[in-house]
């Protein structure tokens, strides 16, 4: 078995002395997963990290066989230009930790890759950044091209601490989490889109899976405005109307879920959160510690 394509690496896990098992999702075959050998060397070791865009061929004697991955390329590296960004590293790494647990091996999800390719690019560019000309530490390491920025970052202070934070927000040091974008100061208006965005990639992922929430029309009167509830049993919405007498007993529907430019205080945020959380632990139950990144984007909207 043999095929090239181009894929999202989504973990990695040591094996033996230098060696790597690699889970990559793919755009036109899936998630798989292969070996390998020398991973953890020096030399290619800046390639094989989560959230990395790569080219690559895929070999397998037989196709039940674990395989193995050559001919590696580094295409783009999302996460490493946001290093220091404390909500878009969460919510990136939130999306590689759901697609590493929840996505089953070898089955395509090629609608659902794009959408994801298209938030990661989108929301790595270095033009999203509110201060460009700003010089800082960081800066002269997200003005590298992809190839070498990874490996950079690695060898730098900065680096060394937060290449192992994109998968562990839980031991992230909180002087270096403010040098990151000062997330604790208040949540900018830029970064609330990313929130929105990441929540309705959230969503985007219930209906790939299939169980889509249904936000066309109320589930009670088949009105398609004023939509302001979900319906927890249905998972479909509810207009104000019909559901204000059990208001307690509903999942508000923040309006940007609607509307292209909906609104997006932290109050909205946290409710997009909070109803694509109660869904995912529903119809995906996962052990809530696995949701450390989710948790600490709602705790920075919070405060």
């Amino acid at each position: 078995m043999r095929f090239s394509d181009e894929g999202i690496i989504i973990s990695t896990k040591k094996y033996g002395e230098d060696s790597l098992v690699v889970k990559i999702f793919s755009r036109e075959h899936g998630i798989y997963r292969g070996f390998v050998r020398q991973g953890k060397s020096r030399k290619v070791s800046a390639i094989y990290q989560v959230g990395n865009f790569v080219s690559f061929e895929f070999r397998s004697r037989l196709e039940e066989n674990l395989g193995g991955f050559f001919s590696v390329n580094l295409l783009n590296s999302f996460c490493a230009k946001i290093l220091f960004d404390h909500i878009r590293l969460n919510c990136f790494a939130s999306l590689f930790s759901m697609l590493d647990e929840l996505f089953l091996e070898r089955e395509t999800h090629q609608v659902f890759f794009v959408e994801l390719l298209d938030f990661l690019q989108k929301n790595s560019a270095e033009e999203f950044n509110p201060n460009p000309s700003l010089e800082s530490p960081r800066s002269r390491y997200l003005n590298q091209d992809s190839a070498d920025l990874a490996l950079r970052f690695r060898s730098s202070a900065y680096g060394r601490y937060a290449v192992g934070a994109v998968l562990d927000p839980s031991q992230q040091n909180p002087g270096l989490a403010r040098d990151r974008g000062n997330s604790n100061d208040g949540l900018g208006f830029k970064k609330k889109f990313v929130v929105a965005d990441y929540i309705k990639l959230e969503l985007a992922m219930l209906r790939e899976l299939g169980y889509g929430i249904d936000l066309s029309s109320c589930v009670v009167t088949s009105a398609t405005t004023d939509l302001a509830f979900v319906s927890p049993k249905s998972a479909q919405a509810v207009c104000f109307t019909a559901g204000k007498p059990y208001q307690h007993k509903l999942l508000k529907l923040p309006k940007f879920l609607l509307e292209m430019e909906g609104e997006l205080e932290n109050e909205h945020l946290l409710n997009g959160l909070k109803l694509s959380g109660f869904f995912l632990q529903k119809f995906l139950p996962r052990d809530p510690k696995k949701y450390s990144h989710r948790d600490e984007i709602s705790r920075v909207l919070s405060s």
